[in-house]
């Protein structure tokens, strides 16, 4: 027997055999849910000739291009998902593309008797000209051209790469780093007294009594500190709220409360954190990560796994990780896990304290979805989901003591004005008038990071990109775009310029070690001239010493001061000097690591520093002298030390007295 679903459907098919014109008249009775993304688009497909409302900065007319926006209409969908639950987030970003859009379009229809573009195929390098000489916006062409790809990209077209209108900039200001320093040691001291108070009040709770639920004479209560602290967590317990409101501990203990009710609040915070303690926490993690707030406050702590794991190659670091919402991407922070306030380290902490915090949220939460949902409804439970998600939650210290959480838009605000400011304004005032601080911003913390890192690599662009997490070096040069980093270029090149003609003019030639040590060091005295052409003052790798006698603590952590350097790993040193007459001696270390790299074990090579010295004096060679003569130098060493001809050593002198 035939089922009657089948016998319809089968029904249907004929019908659509017969008469093609059934399909629309099928597809009539079944609702489509209209798509917002296409009314708010529909446009670009159309045109649109005037502005509807109040429409300030409109830039004119425009056709429509119905087959360029339908190409472009996946990718944008696309773009947009990620901001599906975050309507702020969504409506602003639909407001960029639709500006982005509406730009491009008026450009094509400019330049379309000439160059006319129906479909993403259309485009080419004509059209990323065009844009540069019209002066569009590089963010309009940087949101055109990746949805334009990604569309060309599903039609198999190659990739378009063009030009941007990127504006140069001014150059600004850099907080000093002494003054962000400052900052900083005064956030280090708020946070560890929030953690000495909650030890102090633990051990207080510990060692009071709880007199909730007894009995006592009415004015006889023998309240202290340490009762107060152990009746108001026995009386959290017993309610099943980690921090009752001061109203509902009222109604709640039987005893006379006057005295505990007085001195409830203390109770809370020695449980809890304060939002000006959140605050400093915050702050602090972004002093030490670099990172913007937004990636901060991405920080998803329901799991473990999802913002926290344990560095790849060293025992004593581990990784903090969060999404960057623009790009999609992953930024990382890598902290030292001995130290209490490393990045892991500081969350895990929070985590560990308000555990019952987010314990009793998860319960409400659970709660609320057994319900019927109402719009009051859901935005609770879109408050919740984001608090159990975030480690920057806190107790409001108002008598409610509400569960709260930092967000994006308020995270740096006191109850009057910033909350930076008025930390400020305290270091401020005990230091004298012509040292005081200026008011800074939290965007000033990330500048300070990726600049303390970008000076203390000898000004490496690779080091300021990996500690700003960029992808390119395009992205990090609005953040080198700095005064302080142009007037250092600017004075190297001076001082390059200065002692390059002074050799030129005094000694007819320029010995490129010199030249290096003239411009590190702003001089070189005749006498160390004539004892480093005379070869003396040189290493046994054949290379010259700016301190002999002062080598960086990386390099030799049990130097003796007065002494000479014992050590003379001179490729990793800051210090070193290489010559031209530099290449044998180097050649030689060279062989002598690469036997040391065959006789000692694998992992002993690995977790010592021979791996890099090897490293870095094989790019020394390879920069500075000829390969094949560095390579037979190389291999006659290698030949001596297995004949036994050379003796390879593989540790450092030993310091006695301080040399005089």
């Amino acid at each position: 027997m035939v089922e009657p679903k089948q016998k319809r459907s089968k029904t249907l098919l004929d019908r659509l055999d017969h008469d093609p014109t059934a399909v629309a008249n099928s597809h009539a009775a079944v609702e489509v849910k209209p798509d917002p993304i296409d009314d708010e688009f529909q446009e670009f497909e159309t045109g649109r000739n005037e502005p509807v409302g109040a429409f300030r900065g409109w830039g004119g007319p425009f056709r429509g291009r119905a087959q360029l926006y339908r190409e472009l209409l996946p990718a944008i969908k696309r773009r947009l998902i990620a901001t599906e639950h975050k309507t702020a987030r969504r409506k602003h970003e639909i407001d960029n593309l639709r500006t982005s859009l509406r730009a491009w379009w008026r450009l094509l229809d400019q330049y379309d008797e000439d160059f006319p573009v129906r479909s993403v195929l259309d485009l080419d390098d004509t059209h990323g000209a065009l844009q540069m000489r019209h002066g569009l916006h590089f963010g309009y062409t940087d949101d055109f051209l990746v949805l334009a790809n990604e569309a060309r990209a599903q039609l198999g077209a190659r990739q378009l790469s063009w030009p941007r209108n990127r504006p140069e900039g001014t150059l600004v200001d850099l907080p000093l780093q002494e003054h962000v320093r400052s900052v900083y040691h005064a956030l280090k001291r708020e946070v560890r007294a929030m953690w000495w108070r909650w030890q102090a009040a633990d051990t207080a709770a510990e060692q009071g009594k709880n007199w909730d639920g007894l009995e006592l004479t009415r004015g006889l209560t023998p309240w202290t500190e340490q009762d107060i602290h152990a009746t108001y967590r026995g009386l959290s317990k017993r309610l099943g709220h980690p921090c009752p409101s001061i109203e509902r501990c009222r109604q709640s203990i039987e005893i006379q409360h006057g005295i505990f009710i007085e001195r409830l609040t203390p109770a809370v915070f020695g449980q809890f954190p304060t939002r000006e303690d959140i605050q400093a926490c915050c702050f602090l993690f972004l002093l030490r990560t670099g990172w913007n707030a937004p990636v901060a406050f991405n920080l998803n702590v329901e799991k473990e796994s999802n913002w926290f794991r344990p560095h790849p190659t060293s025992e004593r670091h581990h990784v903090v990780f969060a999404t960057k919402e623009r790009g999609n991407t992953e930024q990382i922070a890598i902290g030292l896990t001995k130290s209490d306030l490393s990045p892991g380290t500081l969350i895990h902490a929070l985590l560990e304290r308000t555990r019952p915090l987010r314990e009793f949220l998860r319960k409400e939460l659970s709660e609320l979805l057994r319900h019927p949902l109402t719009p009051a409804t859901q935005r609770r439970i879109d408050d919740l989901r984001a608090l159990v998600r975030s480690p920057w939650i806190y107790v409001h210290s108002r008598g409610h003591f509400e569960i709260l959480g930092l967000g994006t838009r308020d995270y740096a605000k006191s109850s009057t004005r910033q909350r930076l400011h008025e930390l400020i304004e305290i270091l401020n005032a005990d230091r004298p008038a012509n040292d005081q601080i200026p008011d800074m911003s939290i965007g000033d913390f990330r500048d300070a990071f990726i600049s303390y890192a970008y000076q203390h690599s000898g000004y490496s662009w690779l080091i300021a990109q990996l500690a700003a997490g960029h992808k390119s070096v395009e992205s990090l040069k609005t953040y080198l775009r700095k005064r302080r980093h142009h007037a250092h270029g600017a004075s190297e090149l001076l001082k390059f310029g200065n002692a390059m003609w002074g050799e030129i003019r005094v000694h007819r030639c320029v010995d490129a070690a010199i030249l290096f040590a003239m411009v590190q060091r702003g001089e070189v005295t005749p006498e160390q001239r004539d004892r480093w052409l005379a070869y003396k003052d040189r290493t046994r790798v054949g290379m010259g010493c700016r301190d002999f006698k002062n080598p960086p603590t990386y390099i030799a952590p049990h130097h003796v001061k007065g002494a000479g350097c014992r050590v003379q790993r001179c490729v990793l040193c800051e210090h070193g000097v290489v010559f031209d007459d530099s290449m044998n001696h180097l050649c030689r270390r060279c062989a002598e690591l690469r036997h040391l790299k065959g006789e000692l074990p694998l992992v002993t090579w690995l977790e010592s520093s021979f791996c890099d010295e090897l490293e870095r004096t094989e790019a020394v060679l390879e920069a500075n002298f000829d390969r094949e003569l560095v390579a037979l130098t190389v291999q006659a060493w290698a030949d001596d030390i297995a004949a036994g001809r050379q003796c390879v050593l593989s540790m450092e002198g030993e310091y006695g007295t301080a040399e005089t």
